[in-house]
C-alpha cells in the first residue's frame, strides 16, 4: 500500500516531457514564463526569510512546452506557498525580532564593542552557533541579507529565548 502511495506521489510530481509548442501557443508561453518568474521570485524571497537559500535558474527560458511550463509554474507556486505558511507560523517571533532590530542597528552595522555584526548585533559565537552556513558562505552578519539575519535570530530564540538582547527585547515586549 505504501509503495503504491509513494509511486503515485512521485509520478504526479514528475515533470512532463518538454516538447515544442505550435506558433499559436506563443502568447501562452510568454504568459507562463512571466508567471513562473513571479512565483520563483516569491518563493526565493520567502525561503530566504525562513533561512533557506534556494538555487533558482531559469529553466523556462529553454522550452516552449506548455505542459512543462505549466508544471514549472505550479511547482514554484507550491514552493512559495510552503515558505509563506512557514513564515505565518513564525510571524509573532519575527515581529519581535524586527522590533529589536530597530534598536540594534542597520542591517550592515558593525560595533567594535563586542564586536557585534548586522541588524541584530550578533557576535562571532552567536553566528557560528545559529548561522554557520551563512557565516561560512557570506562572512559575518553584515554581509547577510536581512531575512537570513532574522531567520538566524529565530533559531536562537527557539533555543535560548530573547536573552541575547536583554534590554531591547524588553522594550519590544519579548
Amino acid at each position: 500500500m505504501l509503495a503504491a502511495i509513494t509511486l503515485t506521489a512521485s509520478v504526479s510530481m514528475a515533470a512532463p516531457a518538454a516538447q515544442a509548442s505550435s506558433g499559436s501557443d506563443h502568447g501562452q508561453v510568454a504568459q507562463l514564463r512571466a508567471q513562473i518568474k513571479a512565483n520563483r521570485d516569491d518563493a526565493v524571497a520567502r525561503a530566504r526569510w525562513v533561512g533557506v537559500l534556494l538555487q533558482s535558474g531559469s529553466a523556462e527560458d529553454s522550452t516552449t512546452s506548455v505542459p512543462y511550463l505549466t508544471w514549472l509554474r505550479d511547482r514554484w507556486h507550491r514552493r512559495s506557498m510552503t515558505y509563506g505558511h512557514a513564515l505565518l507560523h513564525r510571524l509573532p517571533v519575527y515581529m519581535k525580532l524586527l522590533c529589536i532590530h530597530r534598536y540594534e542597528g542597520s542591517w550592515t552595522a558593525y560595533s567594535p564593542a563586542g564586536p557585534y555584526y548586522g541588524g541584530l548585533q550578533m557576535d562571532a559565537s552567536f553566528m557560528a552557533r545559529y548561522g554557520p552556513r551563512f557565516l561560512a558562505r557570506f562572512g559575518d552578519a553584515r554581509n547577510w541579507q536581512p531575512g537570513l539575519q532574522v531567520a538566524t535570530a529565530y533559531r536562537a530564540v527557539q533555543n535560548v529565548g530573547y536573552s541575547p538582547w536583554p534590554v531591547t527585547s524588553q522594550a519590544c515586549g519579548a
